[in-house]
Parts: C-alpha cells; sequence; structure tokens
C-alpha cells in the first residue's frame, strides 16, 4: 500500500503514533531501537532478531506478510547501524562493508514496499548544516540548516525516494499547552513531502496526528494507494 517515513527527536512519540489504532493481531514491529518500554504492545507481535538472515527470511516468507496489515521498523536509524556493524564484523565498517549494508537496506524496504501492505518506517532526527555541495545557482538563495531522517547519505537517499509520505513529528508550545504535531510540507528548513491525489500541502502539518488521519488527510483510504510519481521533498 504505502510507505510511510516519520522521524523525530528522541521520546517525541514516534513509535506510540505508529502503533495508535494498529490492527491487533494484525501488527508486527522490527524493533531494533528496543524502545518499546511503556507502550501497549497487546495484540502486536515484537520482531527483536533483526539480523540480516532474520530479516531476509521474514521478508520471503508469504506468511509473514499475509498475516500482518501494519509493519513498523522502529527504528531505521538504529536497524541501519546493526546491519553495518553485522556486516563489517563489529569492527570499523570500510566503504564496501558501508556498500553491502545499504544494499541490504534497499531489499528489506523494496521487499516490504512489494509485501502491498502498510509501511511505517520510524527514525531519529539530526540536523544538516550546509556544504558547498548544496551551494546554489542563485546569489540570493538563502542556504540554511535543514532536519531530516538521521541516516548517512546513502540509505537516506534509498529512504527518502522509496518513500510515498516523509513526516516530521515534532512537540509545539500552543497557548502554554504542547501538542504533538506532524509536519508534512517542504521547506528550506525541513525534509517533508507526499505522494497524493488530494493533499496539496495545505495544511503544512496534522494536528493530533494518528496513522487514521494522516491517510484520510492524503486519501489513502482502505484499499487505495499513494499515486505514481515523484514526491516532493526538500534536498
Amino acid at each position: 500500500m504505502s510507505i510511510t517515513t516519520i522521524y523525530a527527536k528522541p521520546k517525541v512519540g514516534k513509535t506510540t503514533l505508529a502503533l495508535k489504532g494498529a490492527p491487533k493481531g494484525k501488527t508486527v514491529v522490527l524493533s531494533s531501537d528496543q524502545g518499546l518500554v511503556g507502550i501497549d504492545t497487546t495484540g502486536i507481535q515484537i520482531e527483536e532478531d533483526v539480523s540480516i538472515r532474520n530479516l531476509r527470511k521474514l521478508i520471503k516468507n508469504p506468511a509473514f506478510t499475509r498475516s500482518n496489515e501494519r509493519i513498523v521498523v522502529d527504528t531505521a536509524t538504529s536497524l541501519y547501524a546493526e546491519m553495518l556493524s553485522e556486516i563489517a564484523g563489529g569492527g570499523s565498517p570500510a566503504l564496501q562493508h558501508r556498500g553491502t549494508a545499504n544494499n541490504e537496506f534497499a531489499l528489506l524496504l523494496r521487499g516490504l514496499r512489494n509485501s502491498k501492505k502498510e509501511i511505517i518506517i520510524l527514525a531519529q532526527e539530526k540536523m544538516v548544516m550546509p556544504t558547498e555541495d548544496w551551494v546554489s545557482d542563485d546569489d540570493d538563495e538563502d542556504i540554511t540548516a535543514s532536519v531530516t531522517a538521521d541516516l548517512p547519505q546513502g540509505p537516506h537517499n534509498i529512504l527518502m525516494q522509496m518513500s510515498d509520505a516523509i513526516g516530521r513529528l515534532y512537540v509545539a508550545n500552543v497557548n502554554d499547552k504542547m501538542v504533538r504535531r506532524l509536519w508534512l510540507t517542504p521547506t528550506p528548513n525541513i525534509v517533508a513531502g507526499t505522494r497524493s491525489r488530494t493533499y496539496d500541502g495545505n495544511p503544512p502539518y496534522l494536528k493530533a496526528p494518528t496513522m487514521a488521519r494522516l491517510n484520510d488527510l492524503l486519501g489513502w483510504g482502505p484499499g487505495k494507494s499513494p499515486r505514481r510519481g515523484g514526491i516532493i521533498k526538500k534536498h
């Protein structure tokens, strides 16, 4: 159906968002972060063996994808780090190790996407500072730092390209009350964007976000898929 990537600072509520309203008995979490303490996981399968061998086995198993409607990766940041460490044998990774890890990461995402299920990829957040590679041809363009999913460039690009929606979960202070919002519109400072026939970027964020409300906003109701085409995102 879709791949939704949600990134945020630690303890903002990524996992809670991904699991709220999740279909009991039909949801699985690939848990590399072990961040499920205090979260009600009744009726939810938790898969803590995220070794490359086991991930390959799960994705290739028709029973795994057939029995689950929602698959959550918690988090891609930790999962990729574990993949890289496994491939490098626990030592300092060389360039070839990173290439192999990137391939394994892409194979996992492709396998999840091809399952035709609701895929939610969670990630930590990082700030990216402008570099010489980001210099614009326009002299008057303001180049500033941006926030995005915390992954090295290779897996980051893979995830952004395969995602149908990219959102930044954050906490806003509204009338002295802390509220969660999911930012969905690309800006010079925030990597975000969606594939949607119905959502035009207004409003730029989703109040009191849940996966059901997000899917409704994007027109991804039951049996519907994102349109094919380029995802809007900030580089």
